[in-house]
């Protein structure tokens, strides 16, 4: 395999971008001003008036990865506030050339689906606090931008990219475990199972303060940066542990990779309790009016559908691990977290950040 900065993944930040950029060069400064002033926009509902004035920009003199980033982050809020001004019932049909042209354009060039998700929302866009611990809330981080004036983002933002930080060690334990393989160490690659399962634990501490089918992964792999679907593939292509622990008279390893497993569900039951709590609870209610639960997500999984499907699909994998007939690969614990869980239409936001709802 590559090196992992060629993934654009990080020993110490994991998928989240180091020192993301906060603003494009003047050439850009309509797009600058705009994301900025988002929340008063939404609030108002005058962002479609904005948008229309917007001047037709280029991406001429965009050239390395972490400015493409935020043109597309800048673009994607600003299309996403266009679209959900107005709330449910009154979403437009079309957007204006002025976004997007160039929506299409950066997202082409990155790889990545011409939508709001996961990647703009919380991987690189956020930074260490600096506010006083004193006054910090939930997150040692903050968000540089929020896509509507509603309260909530800050702690969905700073909370999610936390479990992004979390898995960090984690890849340098993959990654150890890869190099393992050939000339073969069964001790490191043990040593690496051992250690995944250990930084499960900070997993769930991150969770306490805040998809089963291949068909389903691939298509959640368009909503990444394609270095992110390139390490994907590069793992599955190279990782061999399922092999190696089948075919190991190692105890102490079939243990630490039965340990992974359960970890991993583990922390998939945490998730989705968030999910049921944040997500779906809140819909429900007379004030939220949300029905795009029922629907198709960007992933194209009905979430409510998902999370009753999860549970027996998981108490599977438990009997398959009693049994010691390993049917999950190694790579599935980078590929859960990596491909969080089905992109609501609503990009994941919480029911009450939901546009028009309030």
């Amino acid at each position: 395999m590559n090196s992992l900065e060629s993934y654009c993944l990080s020993f110490k930040t994991g998928a989240i971008v180091e020192n993301p950029m906060k603003t494009l060069p003047s050439k850009w400064k309509a797009w600058n001003t705009l994301i900025d002033r988002l929340p008063e926009l939404s609030r108002n509902r005058s962002l479609r008036k904005e948008v229309e004035s917007l001047p037709l920009l280029d991406l001429d003199g965009l050239d390395n990865h972490k400015e493409l980033r935020l043109a597309h982050k800048i673009l994607a809020f600003i299309t996403s506030v266009y679209v959900w001004q107005d709330g449910e019932g009154g979403e437009t049909e079309s957007l204006p050339v002025q976004i997007a042209k160039p929506l299409l354009q950066v997202s082409d060039r990155l790889g990545i689906q011409p939508i709001l998700t996961n990647e703009d929302l919380v991987i690189s866009n956020c930074i260490p606090s600096t506010l006083p611990t004193e006054e910090q809330s939930l997150s040692f981080l903050q968000s540089i931008h929020k896509p509507t004036y509603h309260g909530s983002w800050e702690a969905f933002i700073t909370l999610s990219a936390e479990c992004e930080l979390f898995f960090a060690p984690i890849l340098l334990e993959i990654m150890n475990a890869i190099k393992a393989q050939d000339p073969l160490n069964e001790d490191a690659i043990t040593e690496c199972l051992e250690n995944i399962v250990k930084a499960f634990v900070q997993f769930r501490n991150a969770l306490k303060n805040f998809y089963e089918d291949e068909k389903f992964f691939r298509n959640m792999q368009t909503y990444m940066i394609k270095e992110h679907r390139q390490f994907l593939q590069d793992l599955a292509m190279h990782s061999r542990i399922r092999c190696i622990v089948a075919e190991s008279k190692s105890s102490r390893m079939r243990t630490a990779y039965n340990q992974c497993l359960q970890s991993l569900w583990n922390f998939r039951n945490a998730h989705i309790s968030l999910v049921k709590r944040f997500i779906i609870q809140p819909s429900q209610s007379a004030d939220a009016r949300i029905k795009q639960l029922d629907i198709k997500g960007t992933g194209g999984q009905y979430i409510n559908e998902f999370n009753h499907e999860f549970k027996p699909y998981q108490e599977s994998i438990v009997v398959c691990m009693r049994n010691n007939s390993y049917s999950v690969d190694f790579n599935e614990l980078l590929c859960i977290f990596i491909h969080r869980l089905p992109e609501i239409e609503c990009c994941n936001w919480p029911a009450e950040c939901a546009m028009g709802t309030r």
